[in-house]
This record gives C-alpha cells, sequence and structure tokens, in this order.
C-alpha cells in the first residue's frame, strides 16, 4: 500500500523538477520563440490581425510558463513586420481585456440581482412558514432561495475568479516585448 503512495510522489517530484525546465530563459524573463519561414502565418487573411492560430501558440506557451516569469517574444521576422506584430498584438490584447472587463461587470449585477432575488425568496418563505401555508408552496420557497443564493455565489466567487485569471492571462501577454532573433535584420533602421 505504501509502495504505490512512494511511487507517486517520486513521479510527482520527478515531474516538478522536469516541468521547470520547459522553457527558455533570457535576462531573467520566458522566452517564447516563433519561427516561420511564411510571414503570412503571422497575419489574418480576413483583416490586419494577427492570426488566431498564431494568437493560440502565444497563450498555450504562455499558460506553460510560471508567472512568476515575465514574458519575451522572439519572432523570426524583418523589422516591419515585427513593429506590426506588437502593433496588433497590443491591440488584440487590449480588446480582449476590455471584454472580460464588461464580462465583469455583468457578472457583479447579475450576481447583484441574484442575491436580491434570494433574499426576496427568504422573505417569502420565511412568510409562507409563519402562516402556515402549504408544504408545497413553503417547499418551492425554500427551494427558490437556495437556488437563488447558489448562483449568487457560484457567479460572484466562481464566474469571478475565473475571469479575473483569465485577465491576468490576457494583461501578462499584452505586458510581454517582442523582439526579433539576434542577428536577423541585416539591414536595421536606424532609432
Amino acid at each position: 500500500m505504501f509502495e504505490i503512495y512512494k511511487k507517486t510522489k517520486s513521479l510527482k517530484k520527478n515531474q516538478k523538477l522536469n516541468s521547470e525546465e520547459t522553457f527558455l530563459k533570457e535576462d531573467d524573463k520566458a522566452v517564447i520563440e516563433i519561427k516561420t519561414n511564411d510571414q503570412s502565418q503571422l497575419f489574418s487573411s480576413f483583416g490586419d490581425g494577427l492570426s488566431n492560430e498564431l494568437c493560440s501558440y502565444i497563450e498555450e506557451k504562455a499558460d506553460a510558463i510560471p508567472f512568476e516569469y515575465d514574458i519575451k517574444i522572439k519572432l523570426s521576422t524583418n523589422y516591419e513586420h515585427l513593429k506590426r506584430v506588437e502593433s496588433c498584438l497590443k491591440t488584440k490584447y487590449e480588446q480582449d481585456i476590455h471584454s472580460i472587463n464588461r464580462q465583469m461587470k455583468y457578472n457583479n449585477f447579475f450576481s447583484f440581482v441574484m442575491f436580491l432575488s434570494g433574499i426576496f425568496a427568504f422573505f417569502i418563505f420565511a412568510l409562507f412558514t409563519k402562516l402556515n401555508f402549504h408544504f408545497m408552496l413553503c417547499t418551492f420557497a425554500e427551494i427558490a432561495t437556495w437556488v437563488f443564493f447558489w448562483e449568487t455565489v457560484d457567479s460572484f466567487f466562481l464566474e469571478r475568479r475565473h475571469l479575473k485569471f483569465l485577465k491576468l492571462r490576457k494583461y501578462r501577454i499584452l505586458c510581454s516585448t517582442i523582439s526579433s532573433k539576434e542577428n536577423y535584420f541585416e539591414s536595421e533602421p536606424n532609432k
């Protein structure tokens, strides 16, 4: 019985040690390298934004990096594309964060409405119980009270936590630094 526990603990320890070194580090930042030969893979064919595949790749790699590290994105592209990617990345994640902020406001409003509904259902339940209404009406009011209060807890504490974490992930990518691979530019413009 204890052998299985020891083996599991050993595997978890080894997995933890291996998972700490799954990303490149440079200047105390975790590096996400993007290698592409075709520059059209960087941008969406429908507009000025980044391609969905590129955004998914960046988010997937960023999720694997512990939060104590800042992110640095290294591209193998020319100077004009680098500046365009930087601008598109900033625009996309600012829009995502704005959308999450709206969801959080709606979530707060929904939580408040559910809380007020729960209080109202509780008063109805107390009134039905005090006036000795039919057992089914009392039970219905009690169930409604629990449903509204549970929706309040679920929305405000659980859903809001998820949205805050998602916002933090997006903000982390927004604040990342973007650079090119060393010696890629043959003639970088003077700054």
